[in-house]
């Protein structure tokens, strides 16, 4: 055992070159072995892997992302796999620091991750680190996981998941145009969805791939399935709530009143946070400017980054989204001295935002001329 390496990173990657050659960066003075299993490139990235010294193999692809991580996983000899993305990094850290966790993680099977879906967005805790065996293997066409696997391993050996203090890991793939990878997923998210039809948060991925392409109907019905598996099966991941952003922005998106929807909301999940915003938005779209506020300043009440045991908002819903539709609120309802106040507000978070300095200035001339 203890002649293994502790640490070995396994990846998959497809004509992603670029993305690889700083993944690879991040995660090499910490791991001591980097597997890459490529699904067919035609652009640089076999050569990427091999100028970090990385374990290569190829795996023509067929649709299935849970046989090409096997793969890497078969070729991995760490004690621990780092599973990580071409398109994500390794934040950095003291690469010491976090082969130490590892090794005094005598009782954990895994460690869940500090995870950044986006770079702008808040994190939450993804399973990205675990024991490396061969009884815990990735299933799944898309959205392949691993997770019943440990959480078996965890309950018969009685292991615990425990929460990484160190390991954070920022996703970048999402920016640009996302198309190929659209229409590459969707009939592997619609076939997914016919094997298993409970799994509500492959409702709300096809929904957005289908809006994304223009399929606005298709959209629509994507989310509705996966609230109607909610009505009928309850919450069974926190994931599951996702139906209900996708379906209430579009409809508020083409001017439709969500009350019944978000009134819905607020009885299955109080404490999704985007409830607020999708109540705000629906209130202050519908001539409710005043039914708004609340929902707006307790946003901003919660601040930047909330860390989520599985759920990621985009940090301007915190901030500049919030900030924005609150003014307009309160110089609707006439509130001039409000709305000097949000606007001098972000204009202090924003000092190098001529926007937003500009619009406090006017704000505050406003409000004074108010003043008796």
């Amino acid at each position: 055992m203890g002649s293994r390496p502790l640490l070995s990173a396994a990846i998959i990657v497809r004509d992603e070159a670029d993305f690889l050659r700083t993944c690879l960066a991040s995660i090499t003075d910490v791991c001591d072995e980097i597997v890459v299993v490529d699904t067919g490139s035609t652009d640089d990235s076999v050569a990427v892997a091999a100028s970090f010294g990385a374990v290569q193999t190829t795996r023509p692809w067929d649709g299935d992302f849970s046989a090409a991580r096997n793969t890497a996983l078969d070729l991995a000899t760490g004690r621990w796999i780092l599973y990580i993305d071409a398109d994500e990094r390794l934040d950095a850290s003291d690469a010491d620091a976090l082969r130490d966790e590892l090794e005094r993680a005598t009782d954990s099977i895994a460690l869940r991750v500090w995870f950044r879906a986006r770079p702008i967005w808040s994190p939450y805790r993804e399973f990205r680190l675990w024991r490396h065996r061969p009884d815990i293997r990735f299933a799944g066409r898309i959205h392949e996981t691993m997770v019943p696997d440990i959480q078996r391993v965890a309950a018969a050996e009685g292991l615990t998941i425990d929460d990484s203090a160190l390991f954070r890991l920022t996703h970048y793939g999402y920016e640009g145009d996302q198309t190929a990878k659209h229409r590459r997923n969707l009939p592997l998210l619609e076939q997914r969805v016919s094997e298993t039809p409970d799994r509500v948060y492959l409702w709300n991925h096809l929904g957005n791939i289908r809006e994304a392409l223009g399929d606005m109907a298709g959209a629509r019905q994507a989310w509705t399935t996966g609230i109607e598996v909610i009505r009928a099966k309850g919450l069974v991941d926190r994931t599951d709530v996702l139906c209900y952003a996708g379906l209430g922005l579009h409809l508020l998106a083409n001017g439709h009143d969500v009350s019944d929807l978000v009134g819905e909301m607020s009885e299955v999940c109080p404490w999704y946070r985007t409830l607020d915003w999708l109540a705000a938005k629906n209130h202050a779209s519908h001539g409710r400017p005043d039914a708004a506020i609340p929902h707006l300043q307790a946003l901003l009440a919660v601040g930047l980054d909330p860390i989520d045991d599985s759920l990621a908002y985009n940090n301007a819903m915190f901030t500049d989204w919030a900030w924005e539709l609150l003014v307009e609120c309160q110089i609707e309802i006439d509130d001039m001295v409000g709305a000097a106040a949000t606007a001098a507000t972000a204009a202090a978070a924003r000092p190098g935002d001529f926007a937003w300095r500009t619009k406090s200035m006017a704000l505050a001339a406003r409000a004074k001329r108010r003043s008796p």
